[in-house]
Order: structure tokens, then sequence, then C-alpha cells
């Protein structure tokens, strides 16, 4: 399986209690894919905010 496939199986396997939406980026910090209808939207404000910055570099720091 790759990565669009278990986020798919993983996405499935706990809305029992309601969506839950994912988001995959890749290494650059660019939206793959995403189950969220307002993705583009909420990527956008996640960058706009910094939080994608600071997500990057704590991620980089491990």
């Amino acid at each position: 399986m790759d990565v669009f496939q278990n986020m798919e199986l993983f996405s499935e396997l706990i809305q029992c209690g309601g969506n839950i939406y994912t988001w995959c980026y890749n290494a650059d910090g660019s939206l793959l894919q995403s189950n969220c209808p307002e993705a583009g939207f909420l990527s956008g404000a996640f960058e706009l905010f910094g939080c994608k910055k600071k997500c990057w570099t704590t991620a980089g720091s491990t």
C-alpha cells in the first residue's frame, strides 16, 4: 500500500464517530491530498498564519 491508500484506509477506519479529515503534504510542504471539502482554503490559512513553517521547522529538528 502506498501513503495515499494508507491514509484512505485510516480515514475509513476512524470515521465511526463522524468525519475526520486528513491532509498529506510532501517534504517541501506542498499539499498532496486531503479528504476535506475545504482543503485548499484550510491549507492556505495554515500557511498564512505561519503554522506550516513552524511544523516544518519542528519536524526538521527531530
